[in-house]
């Protein structure tokens, strides 16, 4: 845990949607993130109730820039990021097909 909370501290961007997607980023890989949903949507399980999730908000509030920051707008970027995990592993993957079908030609 001590880790995490380092990590996110080096973290800091001057656009809020930035600073939580790096830190989501350091914290969450993209195939963990479709199986949850921040408030438990379609059968997932919860990410808001994560211990995880309560450290990204602590430390952006930590941010003198965000420090009056309403919950919501941190949460609103949580959800965006979320929401795009599976389009990034979809990405990833066809990317990592195109690459190895170029080096099977070679």
């Amino acid at each position: 845990m001590l880790k995490v909370l380092a990590l996110t501290r080096l973290i800091g961007d001057s656009i809020l949607s930035e600073t939580v997607r790096r830190k989501m980023q350091k914290i969450f890989t993209d195939k963990f993130l479709p199986n949850y949903s921040y408030i438990g949507h379609k059968g997932k399980l919860l990410l808001s109730n994560l211990q995880s999730c309560t450290i990204i908000f602590d430390e952006v509030h930590k941010m003198k820039k965000y420090h009056d920051i309403p919950f919501k707008d941190i949460e609103k970027s949580i959800k965006l990021w979320m929401a795009q995990a599976s389009e990034r592993i979809k990405k990833r993957n066809e990317k990592n097909t195109k690459d190895k079908s170029v080096n099977n030609v070679t």
